[in-house]
């Protein structure tokens, strides 16, 4: 325990009304509903704005991205500005909010989105447009537009879809183009005022199109190019800017990062403290969107991201730090920072990851380093099969560098190695296909060489979508049929043992590339596949290819002519409103070089002005400084001798004491719906953001030694469960008990703590019952049929089957009756309420609702085979 780690304030009381009303034991994962994460800002009564970010997915997917992070955290900085978050509710919640007719709530203060001042969404990619409106909708929010009220809430979107904005312009208000922190307090600001003054909500859109990077639709004439596309090109207001050229941080070192990043109370997909480290890549891949949008390069000092690190692991808890940008390996200082990183989180087994890797830049030497806290497999995208087609797409790696990085991983004791391919490429053909099937079975024989027989090699494969702003936005992509037929000549040339090829649907990528290259009639295509039901399209269950085609054809559109329109040099392209500062020309020398399989090597150079982006004054590419005082300076050290530090941890159980405590906790409100996963998640981040010194277990995937006496059914409620700890660190139980109690989030108190003999059996084997208590109804109700219920409870044959140990039933004021009993443990298994309802329902004809399930007792027998409480709230037995 660190004793200068003082516990934060304590969260405010719960809000229960909407989400226990809603009976959340009935939806899928109820977890990602629940709210009251460690750091979210539960209450701002002095806020003037209230906003919510929109994600439109689910929980573990938002929550996983960066941008809402810093968003978030940004805005609530503010004082007269209080953000908040929602998510595109799972179909089963969907239909449960229609069924009740309750509106989509922010998670934070439960408020019906229509009653928010912005709803700002975050589209990062196209096949969520559908979940942008079903959004607005639940929320009782007009999908429209133009039939918004004046006190309706604006409608704001961002996110590298807003790029092309022209599929949305009918839904969204306001478009913020290219990076938001600045932006988005500008847009707040000007809110704030013209609100004060009781503007009409056309002006306040007015003066949002005024503010530089803000594309509002309504604001622009829409006419027609070369190809009868819908576009809008002039603004049809005075001063109003004919171009929107999109917003970026110029001194992206100093700019906002949340060091007090919310907490997931589920593992999430990238379930970890994200350390930007880089924005804009130098590799100028011609494919890539974000290559180009995101330019220039800009890099922050490792002293600036240590500093971010110790603040946001303290603050969070998090046991991984990712290293997030388009192309970590290419950040200047990388192996400095990952050898100080793993040198100072060694011992608390913080795992490092570093995900978006070019093989031909990344040090093997890194990798093994990492795999010292964690092993983890190695993923790299090549892209293309064959040297010729990576140099027409500018992805200039040799095939002697992949097999050379691959001889080089084998050694850091990864098991699986993972590679990632376009299909459908400009210029491609079946000898760029046979490239990659020769390329995975070169790394086969190389593995099997190497002695890594057991390795597995991962094969992905993408059709190839054209993104606007990039060199190939004027490139039509290939056909369905074409597509199936690339995946079909790769996959049936690599079933072999040892070789996975899997593949991203065709159909999928086709409406994608149809949607990402649209101009504004494609809104009716949308509108209609949500009418139709379409929601989650990126998800594979709920994608139908069927449903999409049927929306394009009932507003006389086809999405193979959308998807494989190609462009000439001079047409007026949907999306040629927004400037990403990148000069349209530049792009189009790009694609001629793509023809002549010629590279381009300027990207990244601080002197470069070749694509326009860099002014040389106030844009401009940063790399890295180095540290003056550094002692792990790069100057005169070669790679192994900057990462050969050898932690001083002592890993023996021999001369390394350790400590055992046993916890007594309750778990209620919210907090019944994290499941046992959760919670194993949960208090890992309360020791480590406390401080405390766990012990850890031995081998590849280093655990802490947390053991819970017994797993919780989602959705009850306990006030005895019981855990145990191993730390390397001796504490006194009573100052380490209220030392704890601060950092453990709303619904979880700590209420007992003692130290364990060493001699002790395991906390799980120790366990013999449990008592839980249970409300419910029954129908027909009548005090009688209770009375019944408990006599019932108390026949030899019913004890027996059920392994009933005691049981009562008593009706309740409500009509009710509660139900209370105590069931041995045997192997882990126990009796379950629904169980026990069941076999009463069968025997008195009866129907049986539970309303409430709290577990009263976890128990143990001492000698003279008394069961007694595990864990006493004021003493402990063995």
């Amino acid at each position: 325990m660190d004793p200068h780690r003082e516990p934060p304030e304590n969260h405010l009381p719960l809000r229960n009304e909407f989400i226990l009303k809603m009976n959340l034991n009935l939806v899928e994962k109820p977890v990602r509903y629940i709210g009251n994460e460690w750091n979210a800002v539960m209450q701002k009564p002095d806020a003037r704005i209230r906003m919510a970010i929109a994600y439109p997915d689910v929980y573990e997917v938002g929550m996983s991205y960066l941008g809402l992070q810093i968003l978030y955290g940004l805005l609530n900085e503010k004082q007269d500005i209080w953000c908040e978050r929602v998510f595109a509710p799972w179909p089963d919640l969907e239909e449960k909010l229609r069924e009740e007719n309750a509106p989509l709530r922010t998670i934070e203060s439960e408020t019906p989105l229509k009653e928010l001042h912005i709803l700002g969404f975050s589209i990062q990619h196209e096949m969520l447009y559908t979940n942008v409106l079903a959004m607005l909708e639940l929320g009782g929010i007009s999908i429209e537009a133009d039939q918004r009220a004046e006190n309706d809430p604006l409608v704001i979107a961002g996110g590298p879809c807003c790029y092309n904005p022209m599929p949305m312009t009918e839904f969204i208000d306001a478009f913020v183009i290219g990076e938001g922190e600045d932006v988005i307090l500008e847009i707040c600001e000007t809110l704030d005022r013209l609100r004060e003054a009781h503007e009409s909500r056309a002006a306040i859109l007015e003066s949002l199109g005024r503010i530089p990077g803000v594309f509002v639709p309504s604001l622009y004439k829409e006419e027609q190019n070369r190809l009868g596309e819908s576009v809008l090109r002039r603004p049809n207001v005075e001063g109003i800017s004919e171009i929107v050229e999109k917003r970026l941080v110029s001194d992206f070192e100093n700019s906002y990062y949340p060091t007090k990043q919310i907490l997931p109370n589920t593992k999430v997909i990238h379930h970890r403290l994200a350390l930007e480290i880089m924005r804009g890549c130098p590799g100028g891949c011609r494919f890539c969107q974000a290559g180009y949008t995101d330019r220039p390069v800009r890099e922050r000092s490792s002293k600036r991201l240590m500093n971010d690190a110790e603040e946001g692991l303290k603050n969070t808890g998090f046991g991984e730090v990712g290293l997030l940008s388009l192309s970590t390996a290419d950040y200047t200082r990388l192996p400095d920072l990952c050898s100080e990183l793993i040198e100072k989180y060694y011992s608390q087994r913080v795992a490092l990851s570093l995900p978006s890797l070019r093989i031909d830049r990344f040090p093997a030497r890194v990798a093994q380093e990492i795999g010292k806290v964690r092993g983890a497999g190695m993923t790299f995208a090549p892209e293309a099969g064959t040297e010729r087609l990576r140099w027409a797409i500018n992805k200039l790696i040799y095939d002697a560098e992949i097999y050379a990085k691959i001889r080089e991983a084998v050694t850091t004791g990864q098991d699986t190695v993972k590679f990632y391919f376009m299909i459908g490429l400009p210029t491609e053909t079946d000898e760029d296909l046979q490239g990659i099937v020769d390329m995975a079975l070169a790394i086969k024989r190389i593995l099997r060489e190497s002695g890594k027989k057991r390795t597995k090699i991962h094969i992905g494969l993408s059709p190839f979508v054209p993104k606007p702003h990039t060199a190939y936005q004027w490139y039509g992509q290939i056909s369905l049929d074409e597509m199936k037929r690339r995946i079909d000549f790769i996959s049936s040339q690599l079933k072999q043992p040892g070789i996975k090829v899997n593949w991203h649907d065709p159909h999928l990528s086709l409406v994608e590339g149809a949607l990402s290259r649209a101009d504004a009639r494609i809104c009716s295509v949308i509108r209609h596949a949500y009418e139709n039901g379409a929601r989650f399209d990126e998800w594979s269950e709920h994608f139908s290819y069927d449903r999409w085609e049927e929306s394009f054809a009932a507003n006389g559109l086809s999405i193979a002519a959308y998807a494989q329109r190609s462009y000439e040099q001079d047409d007026l392209l949907p999306w040629d409103v927004i400037s990403i500062r990148v000069q349209k020309r530049y792009l189009w020398r790009e694609w001629e070089k793509t023809l002549r399989n010629k590279e381009s090597r300027h990207c990244g150079n601080e002197m470069c002005r070749v694509c326009r982006v860099c002014d040389g004054e106030e844009v401009v590419t940063v790399h890295a400084a180095e540290d003056a005082d550094s002692s792990k300076s790069n100057k005169g050290h070669n790679e192994d001798e900057i990462l050969s530090h050898k932690p001083e941890v002592n890993k023996s159980k021999d001369n390394k004491q350790l400590f055992r405590y046993a916890i007594r906790f309750h778990k209620t409100d919210r907090m019944i719906f994290a499941s046992h996963h959760d919670l194993m998640m949960l208090f890992e981040s309360i020791f480590r953001r406390a401080g405390v010194q766990l012990a850890f277990s031995e081998g590849f995937h280093p655990h802490p030694k947390i053991i819970f006496a017994a797993p919780l059914p989602v959705g009850v409620e306990s006030r005895a469960e019981c855990m145990e700890i191993t730390t390397v660190q001796n504490y006194e139980a009573g100052p380490l008990l209220k030392h704890l109690q601060g950092f453990c989030p709303p619904g979880i108190v700590m209420s007992a703590l003692h130290v364990v003999p060493a001699s002790t059996k395991k906390i799980t084997a120790r366990v013999h019952a449990y008592q839980y208590q249970i409300d419910a109804n029954a129908s027909p109700h009548s005090e009688d049929l209770v009375k019944n219920f408990h006599a019932t409870l108390h026949k030899p044959d019913v004890c027996q089957e059920l392994n009933l140990i005691d049981a009562s039933a008593e009706p309740l004021q409500s009509q009710g009756f509660r139900l209370t009993y105590v069931c041995s443990v045997q192997g882990g298994k126990y009796t379950k309420a629904d169980s026990i309802m069941k076999i009463l329902e069968q025997k008195h004809a009866c129907s049986i609702r539970i309303d409430q399930s709290v577990r009263l007792g976890v128990l143990t027998k001492k000698n003279d085979g008394l069961l007694i409480p595990l864990i006493e709230e004021s003493g402990m037995e063995m």
